[in-house]
């Protein structure tokens, strides 16, 4: 589901959506427009503040995606942890 669907479909506002994700009105414009595109991370953060489940999908093999669901990003992270996190994306552990 699009961002913006979601929005309409739960009778939101810009202002409103932009308040439970955190982000300012005009990023929320920015995304449904296609103005912006986010990174990884702040779709996962979007994703969950929504209630949604995040899959990232990185090609294909055979005719079927390869999709990793394992992620974990979480504030404040040490670079370890990034570089783990690095390591999961590059090799789909």
């Amino acid at each position: 589901m699009k961002i913006f669907e979601f929005r309409i479909k739960n009778n939101l506002t810009q202002k409103q959506l932009a308040e439970k994700l955190g982000i300012t009105q005009s990023m929320v414009s920015k995304l449904e427009s296609g103005q912006y595109n986010p990174t990884v991370e702040q779709l996962w953060r979007i994703s969950k503040k929504l209630g949604w489940n995040f899959k990232i999908i990185f090609g294909e093999e055979d005719g079927k995606p390869q999709i990793w669901d394992t992620v974990h990003f979480e504030e404040g992270q040490d670079s370890d942890t990034n570089q783990r996190i690095e390591k999961e994306l590059a090799v789909g552990a």
